[in-house]
């Protein structure tokens, strides 16, 4: 959602809305309102969530359109009271659900019949939601901005303070649905000389770092939080090897974690589900595993053929390309009235 505030602040005036949390983007044209997720019951959650959106959008005054990236949907509904919405779907709802499930799925069903457009991440994601809930929307992809590329890789390790071992990258919001415990078995069955970085705050961070301490030889993990996006950049650029631990729960979506590993020329391991082969491509630009024993064969096999792996581990079409091609020409009737 950064990316479109950016892309829109080249245009108009943008409000970003949403939690409070790490510093977001900045700009001339950019304000935000932030404030703390509802905490409580899940009912009383969802009602004080939808009051804090509805008193934001009153604080931020006439829209002519609301982006809204889905999930959570029920903000569509409060959207909808003040400004044309087009819905960016970047997962489904309900398949985060586990008790609601059901109920979830007719909520989510019903906000979607409300925005005027919709974009989302996949083509398979498009074709679902014009199957199952009767809405069309078009493909908008998550593309690498210009800070991922190439670089002198030396010279950003020793930036970095890195030295020359084979370096290993992911990054995660440390949420139950990425399992770095399979990462942690996978490097037990690997064994050679190795430093993984894993980038990211949250909740299950220091359960993982109780997990891997004193637990290996020749392999150092250090989990890393950057407040600068252009380090995380740098680390993918001087790192040989991302990894995504991303399972989705829709099967729908995709990683913007992968996305941003490629534009820095980074080749992928990726956790397989339904739609990661239209962002990996098994033994071109990565490799895709099941489970912690094929992880480590995985990163056998890539470390032995980077120079291949690295030739295909890259992205034509960037995130100003694809906004001016795809979303631009969605938004550009609301922003003309």
């Amino acid at each position: 959602m950064q990316y479109h505030a950016c892309s829109l602040a080249k245009r108009c005036r943008v409000t970003l809305i949403g939690y409070a949390g790490s510093p977001a983007v900045s700009g001339p044209n950019i304000s935000e309102i932030r404030f703390a997720p509802p905490r409580g019951p899940r009912l009383l959650k969802l009602i004080v969530m939808m009051w804090r959106f509805a008193r934001a959008f009153v604080r931020a005054g006439r829209a002519d359109v609301a982006l809204v990236q889905t999930p959570p949907a029920p903000v569509i509904f409060v959207a909808w009271l003040f400004a044309p919405v087009v819905c960016d779907w970047h997962n489904l709802g309900f398949t985060l659900s586990s008790r609601f499930r059901t109920c979830y799925y007719f909520l989510e069903r019903l906000a979607a019949k409300l925005p005027q457009r919709h974009i989302c991440v996949t083509a398979a994601m498009a074709g679902w939601l014009a199957s199952q809930f009767g809405v069309v929307a078009f493909p908008a992809p998550d593309r690498p901005p210009d800070m991922f590329g190439r670089g002198d890789r030396e010279e950003l390790r020793k930036r970095l303070g890195l030295d020359d071992r084979p370096l290993l990258v992911s990054s995660t919001s440390w949420t139950p649905d990425e399992d770095f415990g399979m990462l942690a078995e996978a490097l037990d069955l690997y064994g050679g000389r190795l430093l993984v970085i894993v980038t990211g705050k949250g909740e299950l961070r220091s359960e993982f770092e109780a997990l891997i301490r004193d637990r290996y030889s020749k392999i150092e993990v250090r989990t890393r939080w950057f407040d600068d996006p252009r380090d995380y950049a740098s680390l993918l650029a001087a790192a040989d090897l991302g990894l995504s631990l991303h399972s989705s729960t829709s099967g729908l979506d995709l990683p913007m974690k992968v996305v941003d590993m490629l534009g820095a020329g980074l080749p992928v391991l990726a956790l397989e589900f339904p739609t990661i082969g239209e962002l990996v491509h098994h033994g071109s630009n990565g490799l895709i595993f099941r489970d912690a024993k094929s992880l480590a064969e995985a990163m056998k096999t890539a470390f032995s053929q980077l120079p291949q792996l690295r030739k295909h581990a890259k992205f034509a079409e960037r995130w100003d390309d694809m906004w001016d091609a795809n979303v631009h020409p969605i938004l550009l009737p609301y922003l003309e009235e």
